[in-house]
């Protein structure tokens, strides 16, 4: 049984939380790994392992002062160091920027291997020094990139990495209204954020007012995007469960583009699993991804944005193959991370 440190802290759920609640909860049922969480995360559970709030800072962002926050980074540094070191792991396992920015050489020094995990783009907007500085301490580890897209930005920053698809969760079909009823809805699904680009979806439900819109989300542009909205749609605010939401709509849309850094839109893994047709922006970083798993793209103006609702809605579902639902399944995604973390180890077979 392998011993796994994770170091991270997070304030808000999202994608990369329930990346680790999902894998070590598979792990942690198979009977593979012991976990520690070192840091804080808002849903995680002590089924899952124990919880040292040890360095606690806020994620690293480019709304707040680089210096301040390095300054910051630094002084909780010591005593992750200090949480690893009575936990005694066999790998740590880092996902956000500060704990990369800081740890992986580090604990090279201590002999402790580290799996890195890239859940997004690299910002284009990363100082020089930071991107020199996050490729240098990306030598030190095993790096997981969760896309295709991932593992090419990964790679023109000079970081190599294993690819390993974000699982299809769910598996299952909703139970759901048949597609171009006209109870049915065309959903957005996700924070309300301005490189989110909602409003190319309210433009589009203007010109179909005919047709009814979800937006279930909450964010900091939830306010001017109400303000902007026509009468045919609905803010639901944020949903902690989506099945009764996704089951009602007959069409996800993503209109996000590159300054959202999509690495892997859960929404788009959950609504391609229950059988719902999605249609993404061309310009997302996820595309390429979106294009494999049968979604529709479209190009980022509301008019292309309309006749794709359009198109979609009056299309046949596209099915999934099952080939691709289990190679992308959730035993089959905690495979391949066990395999990475052996390898990191320098075990095989544990």
């Amino acid at each position: 049984m392998l011993k796994v440190a994770v170091v991270a802290s997070s304030e808000t759920p999202g994608g990369a939380e329930q990346y680790l609640y999902r894998l070590y909860a598979e792990l942690r049922d198979r009977g593979d790994v012991e976990v520690r969480l070192i840091g804080s995360l808002p849903d995680w559970h002590s089924d899952l392992g124990v919880c040292v709030r040890a360095g606690v800072t806020k994620k690293l962002t480019r709304r707040s002062s680089l210096v301040k926050q390095g300054f910051d980074a630094a002084l909780s540094v010591r005593k992750m160091l200090r949480a690893i070191d009575d936990f005694s792991p066999d790998l740590v396992h880092v996902q956000y920027f500060k704990e990369k920015l800081t740890l992986p050489r580090a604990l090279a020094r201590r002999g402790i291997p580290v799996m890195w995990t890239e859940h997004g783009p690299i910002p284009d907007n990363l100082p020089a020094i930071g991107r020199k500085l996050y490729a240098w301490q990306a030598q030190k580890c095993s790096v997981v990139a969760i896309s295709q897209g991932v593992e090419t930005s990964l790679r023109e920053s000079g970081i190599s990495s294993v690819l390993i698809n974000n699982p299809l969760v769910g598996g299952v079909e909703f139970s759901r209204i048949p597609k171009g009823s006209s109870d049915g809805y065309v959903l957005f699904a996700g924070r309300l954020h301005e490189y989110k680009r909602v409003d190319l979806l309210l433009a589009a439900a203007r010109k179909l007012p005919h047709l009814n819109f979800v937006i279930a989300g909450d964010g900091p542009d939830r306010v001017r995007l109400e303000g902007l909205a026509p009468a045919n749609v609905k803010f639901l605010g944020g949903v902690n469960e989506m099945s009764a939401v996704y089951a009602g709509a007959g069409l996800v849309v993503i209109p996000s583009g590159k300054k959202a850094r999509e690495g892997s839109p859960m929404v788009m893994l959950e609504a391609r699993s229950g059988g719902i047709d999605v249609l993404m922006a061309r310009d997302c970083h996820a595309a390429e991804e979106a294009s494999s798993l049968g979604c529709y793209l479209f190009d980022p103006e509301a008019g292309s944005l309309t006749e794709e609702i359009m198109r979609a809605l009056a299309s046949t579902p596209r099915k999934m193959p099952s080939e691709i639902r289990a190679a992308r399944s959730l035993p089959a995604w905690a495979d391949q991370h066990r395999k990475v973390m052996e390898s990191a180890v320098g075990v095989i077979g544990l």
